[in-house]
């Protein structure tokens, strides 16, 4: 199959993960993909967008309003979506929060002196715990996942569409069985509802690719490995940390 004419929808793609995946598919592929950035907030997909035109002029860029926390605006965009295309290629399930609520600098501190690299595994965020969202579900598990998992749901035709159909989410190298439990699937009573969420993604894309292989539409879980991003909202001076940190490990 060649790659004329492919489609790319990536969440969360106005910063950090799902921008850079927009900018190697049109570096590697420009002038073949449509990329579809699909984000909340319009104004910082439109900068977005900007950005990468300016880096790679003539590239096929698109932006449709979804917000992974909202039932409705995730249903909405996919209507966008359907009338404007008729196949889908690449859906990267991207979007994503961690509830931050401060750090845990013992550990932190302890870890830098003992196993820095172990310190990118291990539980040193302190999460908020119970936040839900306005359609009643837990903010990290209807972000993470459930907003995605309807988007695909609405979306599988076009997917099928392509013959070659591929489902890409962003999950992460904390993402532990003992953070999740059934009796709790949407991490709302858990002390790490993050990792709840993304050990919960990589279940779903199992059920996922035998649902849907049939279909021909593959899913995958990715862990993107120690990044800087802005994830849980941290000062920007710790960002900046961990950057100097992750070199000195890599």
């Amino acid at each position: 199959m060649t790659l004329q004419h492919k489609v790319a929808i990536i969440t969360g793609a106005n910063t950090g993960i799902g921008f850079a995946i927009a900018e190697r598919l049109l570096r590697d592929h420009c002038g073949k993909f449509t990329v579809v950035l699909a984000c909340r907030n319009l104004k910082r997909a439109e900068n977005a967008r900007e950005k990468l035109s300016e880096e790679f002029p003539g590239s096929d860029i698109e932006i449709v309003q979804a917000d992974m926390e909202s039932v409705s605006s995730v249903f909405r965009a996919c209507d966008d979506i359907k009338k404007r295309f008729t196949r889908l290629d690449l859906l990267f399930c991207n979007a994503g929060i961690l509830l931050n609520e401060g750090l845990r600098w013992g550990l932190i501190l302890r870890k830098i002196f003992t196993d820095i690299v172990d310190l990118f595994e291990s539980d040193a965020t302190i999460q908020r715990k119970g936040e839900m969202t306005a359609d009643g579900l837990g903010k990290c598990f209807e972000c993470n996942l459930f907003g995605h998992y309807l988007m695909l749901r609405e979306l599988e035709d076009l997917l099928s569409a392509s013959d070659d159909g591929r489902v890409v989410w962003t999950s992460s190298m904390t993402s532990e069985k003992k953070s999740f439990s059934l009796d709790d699937f949407q991490g709302i009573r858990s002390d790490v509802p993050y990792e709840s969420s993304k050990w919960a993604t990589d279940l779903v894309s199992v059920h996922v690719n035998e649902r849907l292989n049939p279909r021909h539409v593959r899913s995958f879980t990715t862990d993107p490995g120690v990044v800087a991003s802005g994830i849980g909202n941290l000062a920007m001076w710790i960002v900046q940390a961990r950057k100097v940190v992750h070199y000195i490990v890599s």
